[in-house]
């Protein structure tokens, strides 16, 4: 009878520690609320998480089409003031898997995070409609955008926001959307650094072609086509070099590359729509 006794306290006092620890780890749960924000290319992403005792966790990852890649964890503390968001990482963990190495990446544990990592670390939230978006004017920690005046958060935004892809898609920049809120108000542009607001674009640009040059291509084995286009609109009219324009039908895509104070110039290789425009 005694063994009996003791094996139902027994039973009674785990049972009662089970559900204690439960109720720790579902308060747990509760206390750690997260905060997502997050940016998925093609063979690229990036993920921030904000935990709710202000501690972070940020993840950058890419990968090649044919192998290789890298992945990188950064851990440590975050501050918000106002509409800045501080990163303090005190800790990194990263898993380089050259070409030729498969599945059998290189592990480095980082305690120190310095400059060479190319970790930002100061954003600005911005809120427009259901999207809160964090931008950042440190230089992107890994692509280099093939545009050449494009390299920050700031300018790869005015710029899908002036080629008409922002709100619906985005730059390589962090950003949550909520579903629950309106979207119909316009670009607060006064959100931005002074610097920026010029280069956003309060109504649709209209330019005209001012020359087509059709230029010759070396070694022209596969028969390639290449002209030169000179458009009538320059710095004056606030044109930046890697400013996308189109033309209404969206097949003709004109990439500036160079800017007098009222002309701009870029180039267009083996389009079927120019040419028939052409001819």
């Amino acid at each position: 009878m005694k063994q009996l006794i003791l094996i139902i306290i027994s039973l009674s006092l785990l049972a009662c520690s089970k559900s204690k620890n439960e109720s720790i780890h579902t308060q747990n749960l509760i206390k750690l609320d997260t905060v997502n924000y997050s940016n998925k290319g093609f063979n690229d992403f990036l993920v921030l998480d904000l935990m709710s005792n202000n501690t972070f966790i940020y993840k950058d990852y890419w990968s090649g089409c044919t192998g290789g890649g890298e992945m990188k964890d950064f851990y440590g503390r975050y501050q918000i003031k106002d509409d800045k968001l501080i990163l303090k990482a005190d800790s990194a963990l990263i898993r380089h898997t050259p070409f030729d190495r498969h599945d059998n990446p290189i592990i480095t544990k980082v305690s120190k995070i310095d400059d060479t990592l190319k970790f930002k670390t100061e954003y600005q939230i911005l809120k427009w409609n259901n999207t809160t978006y964090l931008l950042s004017e440190q230089i992107d920690n890994r692509i280099q955008n093939y545009k050449s005046d494009i390299h920050n958060d700031f300018e790869r935004f005015v710029d899908y926001y002036n080629s008409g892809y922002e709100p619906k898609r985005h730059g390589r920049y962090l950003y949550k959307t909520t579903d629950s809120v309106s979207n119909n108000e316009n670009l607060d542009t006064q959100l931005f650094p002074k610097k920026y607001r010029d280069l956003i674009f309060k109504e649709p640009l209209i330019v005209n072609i001012s020359d087509i040059t059709k230029m010759k291509i070396e070694d022209n084995e596969y028969d390639n086509e290449h002209w030169r286009i000179e458009i009538n609109k320059g710095k004056s009219a606030f044109i930046y070099r890697g400013l996308t324009l189109s033309d209404k039908s969206d097949n003709i895509h004109l990439v500036i590359d160079s800017i007098t104070p009222n002309s701009s110039f870029g180039s267009i290789y083996n389009n079927e729509h120019l040419k028939k425009v052409l001819n």
